[in-house]
């Protein structure tokens, strides 16, 4: 029996317990073997936007999901040069993969709109089966244009914290404690990131 893996991808900068929380309903609910997490290294769409560096976000979710037994993070997309993207990314896992595993995507609803925009969007569908978490005020629909994607919903409760929100908490010297994991706190502090 193939192992169902699902991909939590994203710059986590830095990872929180929204993250985490996802991760965990969705190999829960969703009955996933594992969630592998995937660091971004040069995402298209954050060009324009200055992110910490990768090392960091690597050893920030290496901390932040070191206690679960079916937690793992890649180094894939942060040790690849260049713009990183999804079909890549899938290519890559799929190459080292001997077909003992199946791999699914993790998406918020308001992303997966933006699936058929992706670059190789139609490579990608065929490669992977996306986990659409379904937040409050997105109803999760077929894609018009991609009739074929293959999803599932997955329901999850209102979580309502942002790496945004955390990074200018630090830079005003306002606690984060319990928005992150306690050793993602500690890593932040200690190597003044935000601040």
């Amino acid at each position: 029996m193939k192992q169902k893996i699902a991909i939590m991808g994203g710059t986590f900068d830095p990872i929180h317990l929204g993250h985490l929380m996802i991760a965990e309903m969705v190999r829960s609910d969703a009955g996933m073997d594992r969630i592998l997490f995937i660091p971004s290294g040069n995402p298209p769409h954050k060009q324009d936007h200055e992110i910490t560096a990768p090392e960091d976000r690597f050893e920030m979710t290496r901390l932040a999901i070191a206690d679960h037994p079916y937690f793992d993070v890649s180094r894939i997309e942060i040790d690849r040069p260049g713009t990183t993207y999804t079909y890549d990314t899938m290519r890559a896992l799929n190459s080292e993969n001997d077909g003992s595993c199946d791999y699914y995507f993790i998406l918020g609803a308001d992303a997966f709109d933006y699936v058929p925009y992706w670059k190789e969007a139609e490579k990608v569908i065929q490669e992977v089966q996306f986990l659409v978490v379904a937040r409050p005020g997105y109803t999760v629909a077929p894609l018009a244009n991609m009739p074929q994607v293959r999803y599932q919903t997955v329901e999850m409760p209102q979580i309502d914290i942002s790496s945004t929100e955390i990074r200018n908490r630090v830079r005003e010297g306002r606690s984060i404690r319990y928005l992150v994991p306690e050793p993602v706190r500690a890593y932040i502090e200690e190597r003044k990131i935000y601040s």
